[in-house]
């Protein structure tokens, strides 16, 4: 009788596994995946594994991990829906997949495995039970086609309207247009993709669950209250505000709507940037000591065109770029007891370069650097010293940007998989409309606070004193 051979999932990369079953080429030789020994392995994400193997595989195991923060450690197996396996994205991609063969619940570790395998089961039933939610975007500039992107790209998102006072796609294309990094290509939208040129006509629209606000700052408080209050869940982009009364007031109507409210945070989400939560947290490589970021870039296109250089001082580099890195500070350290920032101030009041010392009385030495003066290009960095180790990171290095280096070793490089920052987010916001979550990663009051140090930072510069908060 002919066998069949499944080839379980873990101790390869997707990709070394699925060119020996090119080379083999026999189709009794299968794959049966386990989305938690990837992770256990420290062989890359499940979902891009999944992808990768999907023509071989024949039989799903159902179970969560979290990866070890050391690399080359092996992680810890948990129950399912507490681990590092998004199991919406897992069920969806399978979906899209075609996929037919077996859902096999496994549980090995723990000392309650009859009650999570249970757990396991509600798992399975209510993410693949999920419907996708109807997203609208409005404001497509580049951070609104680069939205619309993650959000096609996505099978848990359905892209049902568009809204924009100028920009609009012609017959279901709506053009490229250019951003701090690069000019982004044609977007392809379709024709059943409804376009609006007004948000309170979008607003109106009943089956719209999801806006996504990739506007200019000043129109943020209002656009971001009337969504509230015609009952749909909003996503932001940074900041929230200009200021952080403004920001405030939008808190108020939050606390009072049905529908949830994130603001755009992608580093929170960002491969290389995202563990470190969990690093400080665990003091996986001791105590942190001094921290230092750095985010420079050539001039935004649309700020060149006029979004920013204009009469009206709209807090610049300071409050665009820079911004992403006090949150990040805050998210990891805690928000500091105040700032001492100096920087250049452009023509019109904005400030386009900062530098930033953050003030913590028993805390590590954290500092920030934030530019649009760069004459060309875009990168982002961080170097952080810890008892044990340091990590550093460096976008310009590409595939070997993220490096541990422990004391008396040779530095490591750690691979970043998964969705990139602004894939991520969408993704976590798409997943708390369809479960009914409120957001815990980044939350609307993160986005005020954020505002309150980047206001902070302002006087300091403007005073050349150090401000407390």
């Amino acid at each position: 009788a002919e066998l069949t051979l499944g080839l379980e999932t873990g101790q390869e990369t997707a990709a070394e596994l699925a060119t020996l079953l090119g080379e083999l080429k026999c189709p009794n030789v299968i794959v049966n995946f386990d989305p938690a020994n990837m992770l256990l392995y420290g062989k890359g994400d499940p979902i891009e594994a999944l992808t990768v193997l999907e023509p071989w595989i024949k039989q799903v195991h159902i179970k969560d991990a979290v990866p070890s923060k050391a690399p080359g450690q092996w992680g810890a197996e948990v129950p399912a829906g507490t681990g590092d396996v998004s199991w919406t994205r897992f069920f969806a991609t399978l979906t899209r997949a075609n996929y037919t063969g077996d859902f096999v619940i496994e549980r090995e570790a723990g000392s309650s495995r009859v009650e999570d395998i249970s757990t396991a089961r509600e798992v399975v039933l209510k993410s693949t039970d999920l419907k996708p939610v109807n997203v609208a975007v409005v404001g497509l500039g580049f951070m609104g086609v680069t939205h619309l992107r993650a959000y096609l790209a996505n099978p848990l998102a359905r892209v049902v309207a568009v809204c924009d006072a100028a920009r609009v796609p012609v017959n279901g294309v709506l053009a490229g247009v250019s951003g701090n990094i690069k000019k982004s290509d044609d977007i392809h939208l379709g024709a059943d993709v409804k376009v609006f040129q007004k948000l309170e006509d979008l607003l109106a629209e009943p089956d719209v669950q999801l806006v996504d606000l990739c506007t200019p700052t000043p129109l943020h408080p209002e656009q971001v209250i009337a969504t509230l209050r015609a009952g749909k869940n909003v996503i932001c982009e940074k900041p929230l505000a200009r200021t952080s009364e403004a920001a405030r007031e939008i808190l108020k109507v939050a606390d009072e709507s049905p529908g949830m409210l994130m603001p755009a945070m992608c580093m929170r989400f960002w491969p290389g940037w995202s563990w470190l939560k969990q690093v400080v947290a665990d003091e996986t490589y001791g105590k942190i000591l001094a921290a230092n970021f750095r985010r420079v870039s050539q001039i935004p296109g649309w700020s060149a065109q006029g979004t920013y250089t204009g009469g009206l001082d709209l807090g610049g580099a300071l409050f665009d770029l820079h911004i992403h890195d006090s949150d990040f500070v805050s998210h990891l350290f805690g928000r500091p007891e105040g700032v001492f920032s100096s920087g250049v101030v452009a023509t019109g009041g904005s400030i386009n370069h900062v530098i930033t010392q953050y003030q913590y009385a028993n805390g590590p030495v954290v500092h920030a650097e934030g530019s649009w003066l760069l004459a060309k290009g875009f990168n982002m960095a961080y170097t952080i010293h810890c008892e044990r180790a340091t990590l550093d990171f460096d976008l310009s290095r590409g595939a070997d940007a993220m490096q541990v280096t422990e004391f008396g070793q040779e530095p490591r490089t750690v691979p970043s998989e998964g969705l990139d920052g602004y894939g991520g987010e969408i993704h976590y916001i798409l997943e708390c409309v369809a479960l009914g979550r409120k957001p815990q990663v980044v939350t609307a009051h993160d986005g005020l606070v954020a505002l309150e140090v980047c206001e902070a930072e302002e006087k300091s510069i403007r005073t050349g004193q150090a401000v407390k908060l």
